[in-house]
């Protein structure tokens, strides 16, 4: 899953360049600011993260190839609620374009790699978190198919596929002559 979080991750830098930051979800809004108004993290605005759901059923079918399917993906992109920029208390719309960007670069994006890949990502729902005073939270919801030919053993232990090929020996007896 770590390839699939560095390619998405750079699809997001390279496309969307309203984002500042980027990052692995943590719950960061959640602890933004403390109880006296001060900001926990220092990351600058606007920013994503990215949440693997927890949820994801994972198929070995052999030779040490995993496959999670679905694969749902949450974008966490998180910005200011008002514009500093004058000083007052403004809508900051921006986050409607910045929300576009991200979408854009997301849909249909497929990550592609030797021992690794996924199937074209595909929005599944939009929610938006309320519950912060001065942040946006915007959290698109998207499904793929992620493929790793790269793990040793499958989930929950020891290799024990069969081998792909059979060898076999063939000994040609002699009648048997008796009675």
């Amino acid at each position: 899953m770590k390839q699939l979080y560095l390619g998405i991750n750079e699809q997001i830098r390279t496309e969307c360049p309203l984002i500042k930051y980027r990052g692995m979800w943590n719950n960061q809004v959640n602890d933004l600011v403390d109880k006296d108004g001060q900001r926990v993290y220092s990351f600058p605005l606007p920013a994503t993260f990215i949440e693997f759901l927890n949820d994801n059923e994972v198929d070995s079918v052999g030779g040490g190839v995993q496959i999670y399917d679905p694969c749902d993906i949450k974008i966490h992109i998180v910005h200011d609620f008002y514009d500093a920029q004058d000083g007052t208390m403004e809508v900051n719309l921006q986050i409607f374009d910045i929300e576009a960007q991200v979408h854009a670069a997301m849909q249909l994006f497929s990550v592609k790699g030797a021992d690794y890949g996924s199937g074209p990502l595909s929005r599944v729902s939009q929610e938006r978190d309320y519950d912060h005073s001065n942040v946006y939270h915007s959290i698109p919801t998207y499904r793929t198919t992620w493929t790793d030919n790269s793990q040793s053993q499958p989930v929950g232990g020891y290799e024990i596929d069969p081998p792909l090929t059979l060898d076999l020996t063939v000994e040609i007896l002699p009648k048997w002559q008796g009675q």
